[in-house]
């Protein structure tokens, strides 16, 4: 059964500052567009009223992660109900064999895509069988996917499992908005687009667990059943997590094995304090 409104970038908006620092993100080199230049992501996001650079500060991280501007980039962002980000890729990345996806709640943005480029699916994040229509509908091989759709933890953990096989090998996928993990039966804010934070855990329960079964596994394979295969790293920023997949450059490194395995703990009370995660609300 279909569940959470995703809607984003819609509705009132709380009032910050959009001051940057001026030139103090790196910009991309001028030989990587020769003819037209690159466009300075945060300026671009801000230009089209997008809350991940004013707000958040996701340009930050994704100046580091997105491929390069000219490339023909495979895109999927999860929550585009405002079409404010969406649109943000369309302008950034200017290859014509670029490929951009997005999944809405609702059908509004439909309506708005002039960009042939650009594929938009309407259904339910939380919904099995609307997922395997976007994996039949996207494919593999995503440079990028984001989820910012309804920020429950639930959603976010539920959705990575299904659209992570997307995930191309070196690629990326971002969590963002994650604050809903703070958030529980105990204040003010009690419901997040219409789901209430009742039965929420958090998203950082799971996420600590792929570091400890996927990008340390060569330690703790005996011990911790592998949950997300292929990830390589997580590096977390305000608000926010990424996730790579690993490549044929890591696989020297990606093992469940090694020399010295006689060294490793040999029973559980032996890890090390921390490898058990607490959960945020409490």
């Amino acid at each position: 059964m279909l569940a959470a409104l995703l809607v984003v970038d819609i509705g009132v908006r709380v009032r910050y500052p959009r001051h940057l620092p001026h030139n103090h993100w790196p910009r991309h080199s001028s030989k990587e567009c020769p003819k037209t230049g690159c466009v300075d992501l945060g300026e671009l996001l801000n230009s089209q009223k997008s809350d991940k650079a004013w707000r958040h500060g996701y340009h930050r991280f994704y100046q580091s992660v997105l491929p390069s501007q000219t490339s023909p980039v495979r895109m999927l962002e999860i929550g585009v109900s405002g079409g404010a980000s969406f649109a943000t890729w369309e302008r950034y990345f200017t290859n014509p064999l670029a490929r951009f996806y997005g999944i809405s709640y609702v059908t509004k943005i439909t309506s708005d895509i002039a960009d042939a480029r650009s594929t938009v699916l309407v259904g339910d994040q939380s919904n099995a069988t609307f997922l395997k229509v976007v994996r039949q509908k996207v494919g593999p091989e995503v440079d990028v996917i984001i989820d910012d759709g309804s920020h429950l933890p639930s959603h976010m953990w539920y959705t990575l499992q299904q659209l992570w096989p997307l995930v191309k090998p070196g690629g990326y996928y971002v969590l963002e908005d994650c604050e809903q993990s703070y958030y529980s039966k105990h204040v003010a804010t009690k419901e997040t687009y219409g789901y209430s934070h009742e039965s929420q855990h958090s998203i950082f329960n799971d996420v600590f667990r792929l570091v400890h079964s996927e990008v340390n596994r060569e330690y703790t394979h005996k011990f911790e059943p592998s949950v997300l295969p292929g990830v390589v790293s997580v590096q977390f920023g305000r608000n926010l997590v990424i996730l790579r997949k690993a490549e044929a450059a890591d696989a020297p490194w990606v093992r469940d094995s090694c020399e010295w395995e006689r060294r490793l703990p040999v029973s559980k009370s032996d890890r090390l304090p921390g490898a058990a995660v607490c959960d945020c609300p409490g």
